[in-house]
């Protein structure tokens, strides 16, 4: 972090494309205590599929377990469903699926492992994106 970032104030930080751990989230309450803070899971190939609100790294059981406008499935990593994978990402040259599994789900590649109540990144192929507002 700059040191100038005592300098603004925002009202809404989102991290999203990479792993947010806990020591992140921290840090960024302690620099921005009034702003609301947020990370979320998006892909290339499926969109945004979920936000996590509660200042905690990693992501509720719940959003597996419970189908949303994307639904996933854990298979020791992350697959999507969305209904609107990117072609590009999803189709081979041959027109044959590259990354869409039998039950049509998204095979992420992002390895995630539970933890109680919730799932935690140990790995996997996402870019970090920040928007500050």
């Amino acid at each position: 972090m700059s040191p100038q970032a005592n300098a603004i104030a925002p009202r809404y930080v989102r991290l999203s494309g990479e792993i947010a751990d806990q020591a992140i989230l921290d840090n960024l309450r302690a620099v921005f205590p009034e702003a609301r803070i947020v990370h979320a899971y998006a892909s290339t190939e499926a969109g945004v599929g979920f936000e996590v609100l509660d200042g905690h790294e990693g992501f509720p059981v719940s959003v597996i377990e419970t189908a949303g406008e994307v639904a996933f499935k854990n298979r020791g990593w992350l697959a999507s469903d969305s209904g609107r994978p990117a072609p590009h990402f999803v189709t081979s040259a041959w027109n044959t699926p590259a990354l869409v599994a039998d039950d049509g789900f998204v095979e992420t590649g992002d390895v995630v492992e539970r933890r109680g109540k919730r799932y935690y990144f140990s790995a996997g192929g996402m870019a970090l994106s920040m928007l500050v507002a």
